[in-house]
């Protein structure tokens, strides 16, 4: 049957995982009894949707629901013999079956490919963050610096497809833009720097994961897996980075480039040889020989980053420093793991005893008029408590100083992946409100965002192949806010 304007007909990538199940799927469960015409077409995972090892460990209720509803097919990456034959396969299944969505959940190395496939074919985009990640980016400096490369073309195909079609949609929807303690602190900054013109002038960010994995555990794929060469900053510090970015564009003051240094990366192999694991091990009361077992890592997964620190520093039209912005990130942070070791188990940071923790920690100082103070301290599917703190000149409008609890962050007051999914798929099919489609991040706000992401990768490689180098990344903040 010919497809609709009104008709939403999805390819999911990675469909069988984790982030689908939590909130792709809940999505389109939603809108279809909400009573909108939107079907997952097909699977595109190495793993079987209708097999039980789909979200194992995991619930996968509205992945059967939908395995129930739309008895999608299943498109396995592992029966072609290269992507080149996928892809051929992809566009011809789309065409058949009238695809004009497409939801990328993969590991992040893959969603270059399906990212171009799609955009080249006038396919609407939902991709997760973050939207290119290259293998052995963290100590291959040739691959670090392909991530700019290929995010170049990619925005390319996009732009030519929003101007000869107003309603083309390619967006990677990020939490913290919509999260209400982040979106208060954003329009804060804004909102003095539209009356003082005053930007930002220091940044303390702090976050801490706390994930801590036994040797084999690095062996395992996912979203959140090492085994492609790149780490921690690829998982949840995308976020992070993007929200600095966002503060940069709304409060720049005097800042036209920002200068990216690497300070310190520990890797995996720092991790393992410093055998920190085996504290967690007798606590765990885990059989060494077990979790260890004849486990030898690859040099990809040794050499990729879990701590690290980065001095960004801001310079004027004359290159003189004019602020200065600490990032630090701690993987193997404290975390109150109690799951044992599990070889069906894909990532134990996933299960509610993995011991993940959320701790963030974000200070934001704009000269002498204003100051924002924002503290997570959570562990993962526990509790999302956020508490900020506002300071400013008491000359200014308001109370010169504010403090607020955000008790549950992530669920009351705010919108969620959920949402941004929906509105989404609605405005595929011309369903959207305006409010709706204000809230999805247009890729070109990203494109700082992006280009941090990629020059701290850059540092990343260069602090392994010439520690003792100098070297820094001169981004311009003006000609990437166009």
């Amino acid at each position: 049957m010919k497809q609709t304007q009104e008709q939403a007909n999805i390819v999911v990538f990675g469909g069988s995982g984790h982030w689908t199940e939590r909130n792709h799927y809940p999505a389109i469960l939603s809108l279809k009894q909400q009573g909108y015409d939107v079907r997952v077409a097909a699977i595109c995972d190495i793993v079987d949707p209708y097999s039980e090892m789909a979200h194992t460990n995991y619930t996968r209720e509205s992945l059967d629901q939908i395995l129930a509803q739309d008895s999608p097919d299943w498109i396995n990456p592992a029966d072609f013999k290269d992507d080149n034959a996928l892809i051929a396969h992809l566009q011809k299944y789309a065409v058949a079956h009238h695809l004009n969505v497409a939801i990328i959940a993969t590991n992040p190395t893959r969603h270059y490919l399906y990212a171009l496939w799609a955009a080249q074919h006038n396919i609407n985009v939902l991709c997760d963050k973050p939207l290119i990640a290259t293998p052995d980016a963290s100590w291959v400096p040739a691959q670090a610096q392909l991530i700019e490369k290929q995010f170049t073309k990619l925005l390319g195909v996009i732009r030519v497809h929003e101007k000869r079609n107003s309603n083309y949609t390619f967006c990677m929807p990020l939490r913290r833009r919509v999260l209400a303690p982040y979106v208060e602190i954003a329009q804060g900054l804004r909102d003095v720097y539209q009356r003082t013109g005053q930007g930002i002038t220091h940044m303390n960010i702090i976050v801490n994961g706390g994930i801590h994995r036994y040797p084999r555990e690095f062996l395992k794929a996912g979203a959140h897996g090492f085994v492609e060469g790149i780490g921690a900053l690829s998982h949840s510090n995308y976020h992070y980075l993007d929200f600095m970015a966002w503060c940069l564009q709304l409060a720049p003051g005097d800042a036209v480039s920002i200068g990216v240094r690497a300070v310190s990366v520990t890797r995996v192999q720092d991790y393992l040889n410093a055998e920190g694991y085996k504290q967690l091990m007798k606590l765990n009361k885990e059989d060494a020989s077990i979790v260890a077992g004849n486990t030898k890592l690859s040099n990809s997964i040794l050499r990729a980053e879990l701590d690290f620190t980065f001095c960004f520093t801001l310079y004027n039209a004359q290159g003189d420093p004019v602020g200065q912005i600490m990032y630090s990130n701690s993987h193997t942070a404290c975390s109150p793991r109690l799951a044992r070791y599990s070889a069906d188990t894909l990532d134990h940071a996933n299960q509610y005893d993995g011991g993940r923790m959320s701790q963030v920690f974000v200070d934001v100082h704009q000269g002498v008029l204003q100051n924002w103070l924002a503290i997570k301290n959570d562990i993962v599917f526990n509790e999302n408590v956020i508490e900020v703190t506002r300071r400013k000149h008491p000359a200014l409008k308001g109370k010169p100083l504010e403090r607020k609890v955000f008790s549950k962050a992530y669920e009351i007051d705010t919108l969620t992946p959920v949402h941004l999914t929906e509105y989404f798929l609605k405005k595929t099919i011309g369903k959207a409100t305006a409010a709706e489609i204000a809230q999805l991040p247009n890729i070109t706000s990203q494109i700082l965002s992006e280009r941090i992401f990629s020059a701290c990768y850059e540092q990343i490689a260069h602090l392994y192949t010439r520690p003792t180098l100098f070297s820094e990344v001169i981004i311009p903040i003006i000609s990437h806010l166009k």
